[in-house]
């Protein structure tokens, strides 16, 4: 089984348009240096919580219509990212000189990866129940609400077996939250600011505690309409595949209320068959995952847009 391939696969996984009188389009304010103080000196595990919820509770959804994503010693690339639930999200991305690069999606039944550069060529989808007991999920165990958690729309499900807060060395505190899987137990390590309460990364840990992927956020800023903060930028780590990508949001929309039911709906592309990665089984039984790499997602042109 090529594990490389299915890191590279589910990093942009998480790398998933509107205008009118029924869009708030968010116009940045810049974060001050001494982000506000809404927490108590040494606030509780349900204040924290709180905090978190009442941000996630602003937005019903978000789409940035203008976004870019990029790797280092690769050329950035436009994006556009759409989200309307823990489930429904949208990613695609396109160069100028190349045309559509990327389409990468998810709904409350499945998630789909189209890659125009991979190798075979496809449409690469899993439902989520089926995904949940493959042998591709027991190897990279990574769920589409983590995705979505990790570009700032974090909600923290008072019924979870959260931990916490601890003090680091930096003054920061931590959350932790044991979550199954299919490879075992694995924990989740929110990095919170212990002023304003804003989460600034997000760690994911195996049973052995080591690390699976990483989301740092920086650049919040807050929607003047909503009071929602998020991160303009997210850099993107799987440090068993020795990747990183980043996501940046040059302008973003909350609470559109014209966002497409068929943004949520697997598409089609001539000469790129259906694929269900959770029957892509070889003879042994192992997942056999396609040939994809950040290379066949970021073109080389020099022209690709920053």
């Amino acid at each position: 089984m090529n594990r490389r391939a299915i890191s590279y696969l589910f990093l942009m996984l998480l790398v998933p348009v509107c205008a009118g009188a029924n869009c708030q389009r968010l116009m940045w304010r810049p974060a001050v240096e001494l982000p506000p103080a809404v927490l108590a000196p040494e606030p509780t595990l349900d204040q924290i919580i709180g905090v978190i919820n009442n941000n996630r509770s602003r937005v019903t959804t978000v789409s940035a219509p203008s976004a870019v994503i990029g790797a280092a010693g690769m050329p950035s690339i436009r994006a556009k990212l759409d989200i309307g639930g823990p489930r429904h999200m949208r990613l695609t991305a396109e160069s100028f000189a190349t045309g559509s690069e990327l389409d990468v999606g998810s709904n409350h039944e499945l998630f789909w990866i189209w890659v125009k550069r991979n190798q075979p060529p496809g449409v690469y989808f899993a439902r989520h129940d089926s995904f949940a007991n493959s042998p591709i999920q027991q190897s990279i165990p990574i769920r589409p609400e983590w995705l979505v958690e990790a570009v700032g729309l974090v909600y923290l499900d008072p019924t979870l077996p959260h931990q916490g807060p601890f003090r680091r060395a930096d003054g920061r505190l931590e959350i932790h939250t044991a979550i199954a899987s299919g490879q075992g137990p694995m924990t989740r390590v929110l990095v919170v600011d212990e002023r304003s309460g804003w989460v600034l990364q997000q760690n994911l840990y195996d049973s052995r505690r080591q690390l699976v992927a990483s989301a740092v956020n920086s650049r919040h800023m807050q929607d003047p309409i909503t009071g929602f903060i998020m991160p303009r930028k997210t850099e993107l780590s799987w440090p068993a595949a020795g990747t990183t990508m980043t996501l940046e949001l040059k302008s973003v929309v909350f609470n559109s209320l014209e966002l497409s039911p068929s943004l949520w709906i697997k598409p089609s592309f001539p000469g790129y068959p259906d694929r269900d990665l959770t029957q892509m089984t070889a003879t042994s039984g192992q997942a056999k995952a396609p040939r994809m790499g950040l290379g066949g997602l970021l073109p080389t042109s020099p022209r690709a847009h920053r």
